[in-house]
This record gives C-alpha cells, structure tokens and sequence, in this order.
C-alpha cells in the first residue's frame, strides 16, 4: 500500500461516518450513534478489523486517529470528522494491532527498520547498550528510544533493560559481574536512574545477589526478566519473584532428567502458573539453532541477512558463532532436536494451565533475523499446538495485559481500541487463517503516524549501504 492511498476528501461540508450496533461498540469502544469527533490527524475507512480482543473480524469500520491515540471507532458512515483530516481506505483489508518483540538485542539502528517492515511495532530490548568488541563503540539504547519517540528515527517503541547482572566473573563480556548484594541493589538503582524499563539477570548468579536484585527492581517497581540462574534452579527462581523467564530452554535441568516426560510437563506447567511467572518460550530461536548447526551456508544465505550491520553480522560467522564453535557441534545438534521435541510438549501445556506466553526471538544473535525471527516463533507456537489467534495473541494482548500489571496507568497498545495506543497494521488477508500473511504488511501505523513500507524499504537501503561503505 503506498501514500496515494491517502487521500483527502472534499465534499464541501463535514463528511458524516456512521458508528457501529451496540455489540460492535461493547467489543471495541465504538460509538453507537453519530459522533462528531473534532479532533483527528488520520483516518482509516472500511478496515475489516480483528481487535484482538476476540477473534471476530469487524466489517466496514472507521479507526479515528488523533495524534498517537486511537481517538474513536465507528462503522463507516457514523463520525463527523474535518474535511482536512487525511484518509486511508482501507477496503477490504484487515487491521491488527502492532505486534511485540518481547525479547530482542538491538545491535544497530537500522535493526528498527527491519522489525517495522515485519509488522513489530513494539519492541523489548534485553541486551542493554550494545558493544561492538573490536572498535569498543557503544549503541546507547536510551539514546536511540528517546530519538524514535521523538520522531526522529523510524522504528518501533522501545522498552528496554540494562547490561545483563550476573555472578563474579560474569559469564561473558555482555554481562555485568556483582559479588555482593550490595554491589547488586547499586546496580540496579543505576540502571533505574538512567531510566530503563527492565531487570535482566543472567545465569551465574547466587541466591543472595540474585535475591537483592529482585528486592531492588520490586521497590522501585522494575520488573526482572532474565535467566534461570544456575545455583537457584528453576523452582527457586518461581519463587524469587522474578517477573519473567525469557526462554523456555531455562528449563532443560528439569525435563532433560524426567524419567515420565508428560507428567514432569504438566507438573512444570502448574508450577509455574501457580508462581505467576511470565514465559517467553523461544521456541523459534531453538529451531533457528537447529538449522545453523545443519547448515550455517544456507542460515547465512537467507534473504535479509545482508541488512545486518557488520559489528552484528560477525558474530554469524564460522569464526565467532558461539553456537557452532563447540568441541562436539554434533551432539549439540541431537541434543537440541531432542529439546525440540519436549518444547512442543511443553508450549501448550504451559498455555493451558494459563501462564501468561510472551512472543520473543532474541535478534540479533545468530541466526534470529531482527523482524522476521518474530514470524519464526508465531510458526513455532501454532506448530506446537496453539491456534493462530493464541499465538498473535502473545505478540499483542498478552503483552498488553503484561504492561498493565508490569507499568499500570501506562497508554494501552497491543489490542485495537479507543485509548489506546495508535499501532495498526494493514494486511491483505486474514491471518486467523493463513498466520504467515503477518509477514508482509500493505502498510503501518506506528504511533499515530503512517508507515509506507516502499518507503521504509528505501530508507533501510540507503542506511546499509552507508554502513557498508565505512
């Protein structure tokens, strides 16, 4: 879809839109009778849209945009709006909420353009700064989410985390090392104070830094994602009040040793819906692990691998991809397909025992494309079981119902409805059918504002050849 789909109408007075029946304005905050609506800054007309929160498709409706809000909704023919105000028809397409990376490594800017083209509006950076290892240039994330709210930068809104917290040593150069828990409780009120969103903790911690990370981010009402950490395990770290496990592989010690693999399964998934605990599952990136270990050539050659920045792209590489450099990459590759196996037991066991499952991918690291790899992890949620609602659902009002608890009183975003945040995008079919038409949106709208996806693409050129030049 391209701006000239845009347009304004003149009809010489104020153009009248209908509102929707009474059960249409239950479901989405529509208005039931003609409404006038003063202000608005754009206007989509007969969206057949899938709010999200339910799986109907609502025909013939008008999304009233003013600023970054969704301002009103109505079927076509009920809102008075100005004249001046531009209009998208939107016949025969479906609008969606804006998907959510809940969890990514931003490792350069134009990684924001990529998630845009496929349809992640939102994203959840888990990596905090990135650090290129062989120039020792910082990516300041803070920067970069204050330079896209502002408008300045096309991409996604970003929450983010701080440098991963770990044990003494910590486990890699990525990670922050603390010895004591006071070292843990300043390392978290400067993360705070900086202003990030999130807690990461990773997997070398010990129980008493662990503990006073988590007491810390509660008081000052940061919620911790990370790691199962070695010497808790995973039933201490259910209890430690930790908001998030952001892989469902964090729970190999448990399964890998079951000797009754389906009741160890249900038994892990009441545990963890009793604690409260939010799961990333991840699945995705397991399979994504799979395929480089078969064929690291082919993961190489894939289209959109040529958009990475070379300070990410090398880590893909033979020389540096810590997933194939291991002393038996054979076993590696059985074992892993053998977790496959138990991760499609476990997903829907997890959703049906009503754990809360956030979508996230873990781009940039290898071979999880910053954009794509989310369409990789929906794949993998419907192939394990769930519908293709249940799994958009973890990309967009799963993540809604997380933030209302994780930051309450915070602007609404991953359903479609009046107050909340005005991230849509546009698609050609229905994806409750066909869940790869997510893929390829016509068109975005990202804060309010309109996204052309020709255009997106060109900016994204010019940026890659520019990094490409230096």
């Amino acid at each position: 879809m391209s701006l000239d789909r845009i347009r304004v109408l003149k009809t010489g007075g104020r153009r009248l839109l209908a509102g929707l029946i009474a059960a249409l304005a239950c479901l989405t905050g529509c208005s039931e009778a003609p409404t006038r609506v003063e202000s608005a800054s754009l206007v989509l007309e007969g969206c057949r849209v899938i709010t999200m929160r339910s799986s109907d498709v609502l025909e013939g409706v008008t999304i009233v945009v003013n600023a970054d809000t969704i301002a009103a909704m109505g079927s076509d023919g009920t809102l008075l709006v100005p004249d001046s105000v531009p209009r998208l028809d939107c016949k025969g397409d479906f609008v969606l909420p804006g998907l959510t990376d809940a969890h990514v490594h931003i490792g350069h800017p134009t990684e924001l353009i990529s998630y845009l083209l496929s349809g992640v509006t939102t994203v959840f950076n888990l990596g905090g700064d990135h650090i290129d290892l062989f120039s020792g240039d910082r990516l300041d994330v803070l920067q970069l989410q204050d330079s896209v709210a502002a408008g300045r930068y096309p991409g996604p809104t970003i929450y983010s985390a701080g440098q991963a917290l770990d044990g003494d040593p910590p486990t890699g150069p990525y990670q922050l090392g603390l010895a004591s828990a006071e070292e843990a409780a300043e390392a978290v009120r400067q993360q705070f104070e900086r202003g990030f969103d999130f807690i990461k903790v990773y997997d070398g911690l010990d129980e008493t830094v662990h503990t006073a990370i988590v007491t810390a981010a509660t008081e000052l009402n940061l919620p911790v994602f990370g790691h199962v950490p070695e010497a808790i395990g995973v039933q201490g770290t259910l209890e430690s009040g930790q908001k998030v496990i952001t892989h469902v592989e964090e729970f190999y010690p448990v399964l890998d040793t079951a000797q009754d693999l389906e009741t160890a399964v249900r038994s892990l998934a009441t545990a963890v819906a009793r604690a409260g605990v939010v799961v990333i599952p991840n699945g995705g990136f397991i399979q994504g692990l799979i395929r480089q270990l078969e064929d690291l050539d082919r993961e190489l050659g894939a289209p959109g691998v040529e958009y990475l920045a070379p300070a990410v792209r090398v880590w893909w590489d033979p020389q540096y991809n810590y997933y194939v450099n291991r002393d038996d990459p054979g076993a590696f590759l059985a074992q892993n397909r053998h977790r496959n196996g138990w991760i499609q037991q476990l997903v829907p066991a997890l959703h049906s025992a009503g754990v809360l499952l956030l979508s996230g991918s873990d781009a940039s690291i290898p071979v999880a494309l910053p954009g794509p790899s989310l369409h990789g992890e929906l794949a993998a949620l419907v192939e394990s079981g769930l519908s293709p609602f249940e799994a958009i659902a973890t990309a967009t009002t799963n993540v809604d119902s997380f933030m209302a608890q994780a930051a309450p009183g915070a602007r609404p975003f991953g359903t479609v409805r009046v107050g909340a945040r005005a991230d849509l995008i546009i698609l050609a079919e229905n994806p409750l059918i066909a869940i790869g038409t997510l893929e390829a949106p016509k068109g975005l709208v990202v804060r309010g504002e309109w996204m052309d996806v020709s255009e997106l693409r060109r900016i994204r050129d010019r940026e890659t050849a520019a990094f490409r030049r230096r």
